[in-house]
Parts: C-alpha cells; sequence; structure tokens
C-alpha cells in the first residue's frame, strides 16, 4: 500500500521539472557527488518522454502532513457550505447538496516536490547519425517510465504508460544509462521492430490525437556514447516491470511494449520477466 501512495502521491504532484536539471549541446555538466546522471536516446523524430521518482518515506511524511492540515484548514468552510444549501433547500431551494469533505475525497495539490519529470526532444545533449543523446541531473532514487508527450500552445500528455512500463535506479554520483527509448503512435507502418506489438503498425510524429506507443531498447555497447560526457562512473539501467498506475493526467492510455528479458503480458496481466511474477 505504501508503494502504491508514492506512485499516487507522485501523479498528484506538480508535473514540473523543478529537481531535474537537462543540459543542452554545449553545456558544462555541473557535478554534485548527491545527484543522479541519466543518459537516454532518442531517434531524430521523438516525443517527450516523461518519468516519475517514487516518493521516499520521508516526503510520503511530509505530504501526509501537508495534506492533513490543508483539509483541516479547508473541511470548516465546506461543511457550512454544506449546511446552508441543506437549509436553503428546506426551505424550496433545488440545489444538489455535496457529499460531506472527508480526507479520502480532499483534492490537494502540493507543489513542493517536482515528482513527474519532462525529458525534452528538442534539447540533446549530443546528436550523432544514430539519433540524439540527453542527460540530465536529478534526484537519486527509484524512477519509472510513465508516459511521452508534445509540445503544442504548451506541455500536454499525449498517453499515459498506466498498463504496464519499466522502472529503474538512479544512485548518486554515476550516469545512468538506459538505452534507446522509442515513441510512436498506433496505427501507421511500423517503424521499429520494438514497436511492432502495437497492432503491427506503428510511425513517429504523425498527428494527432492517436494513442502513444511506447518502447525500449536498453544499452547495448554498439549504442555510441557522447565523448563529452563528465568523468563519472557508467551503470548501465537495471529495468523491472512497473505495474499499473493511476491515469490521473486524463490522458490515453497505453502500455510499452514488450522488452525481451524485462517486461512481457500475458493479456492485461503484467509480467517481470527477471522474477517470473506477475506485477500488480
Amino acid at each position: 500500500m505504501r508503494i502504491l501512495l508514492a506512485i499516487i502521491t507522485a501523479l498528484l504532484l506538480s508535473p514540473a521539472t523543478a529537481r531535474a536539471q537537462q543540459f543542452r549541446e554545449g553545456d558544462t555538466v555541473p557535478v554534485s557527488p548527491d545527484r543522479g546522471y541519466v543518459l537516454m536516446r532518442l531517434p531524430e523524430r521523438s516525443y517527450n518522454v516523461l518519468l516519475m521518482r517514487y516518493l521516499t518515506p520521508e516526503q510520503l511524511d511530509k505530504f501526509d502532513a501537508a495534506r492533513r492540515a490543508a483539509f483541516e484548514a479547508a473541511k470548516p468552510k465546506a461543511d457550512a457550505d454544506r449546511a446552508k444549501i441543506i437549509a436553503d433547500n428546506a426551505k424550496g431551494g433545488t440545489k444538489k447538496v455535496p457529499d460531506e469533505l472527508t480526507l479520502d475525497t480532499f483534492v490537494f495539490r502540493y507543489d513542493m516536490m517536482a515528482n513527474v519529470l519532462i525529458i525534452k526532444a528538442k534539447y540533446p545533449f549530443a546528436t550523432d547519425t544514430t539519433g540524439k543523446s540527453h542527460l540530465f541531473g536529478l534526484p537519486p532514487g527509484t524512477y519509472a517510465i510513465i508516459g511521452m508527450s508534445f509540445t503544442g500552445g504548451g506541455e500536454h500528455m499525449n498517453s499515459c504508460a498506466c498498463m504496464g512500463s519499466v522502472k529503474f535506479e538512479v544512485k548518486p554520483g554515476r550516469i545512468t544509462d538506459m538505452g534507446l527509448v522509442l515513441t510512436g503512435t498506433v496505427g501507421a507502418p511500423v517503424e521499429y521492430p520494438e514497436l511492432a506489438n502495437y497492432t503491427g503498425k506503428t510511425i513517429v510524429h504523425p498527428p494527432q490525437p492517436v494513442p502513444g506507443a511506447i518502447g525500449l531498447r536498453p544499452y547495448d555497447p554498439a549504442m555510441p556514447r557522447p565523448t563529452t560526457l563528465p568523468a563519472l562512473p557508467i551503470e548501465v539501467a537495471d529495468y523491472r516491470a512497473q505495474g499499473r498506475i493511476p491515469n490521473f493526467f486524463y490522458s490515453m492510455i497505453t502500455r510499452m511494449a514488450p522488452v525481451k528479458g524485462v517486461l512481457d503480458y500475458k493479456l492485461d496481466k503484467i509480467i517481470d520477466v527477471k522474477s517470473g511474477e506477475e506485477v500488480p
């Protein structure tokens, strides 16, 4: 339950990149021993990629306290407004009586933690013949690939990988190599074999709106690394299956294509291949 709360809470937070720094081509990368660094490759044409960081137990405690304090401040007015409607209706009014406000139904926006991170495809750290490499620094922790977005009059989440994805650890003072993340949409000629599971038809960068297709090609030695990376140890992302997450973004729902040795499905069941177990 605590793990699910860590996921749900993160998705309720302000989707911002305040605690992640995406480095652009030509940037000098300031190295901090308490920060993690991530290398992600994207094809030449790609959507933005969204990551979610699990909240730590300490962050969850702070969130719980802030949420309860905000609820207790809002409760008296909500009760008074409800009582007034009931009294007015007793005199002939017809307003709908709202349900009593409880902690479970209280909508709380907490802007003190930015745990949904947007990696902008248009800001590569390096470019070569195979595509773009993106480098970003962020707090250490557990991260999951949760969706893709496009920019046009603001940031919009196109599709949430709510029905299956992958997660990985980011350690401080190291670069975690994610390999190649693939994004596209359902319903057009296939571009990447990893995305062929989406009815066998996927294309990169088509018109909107269409459901998203997300795939992953974990690092292999044939993938080049930018020569301008900071002098830090590099680890390959150790992926595990990520279970279902709520669609709090109200976006189209999708799931990541199966990843050999990591993620698979049995109908609607998410399978962590490394353990052989179903992930809820």
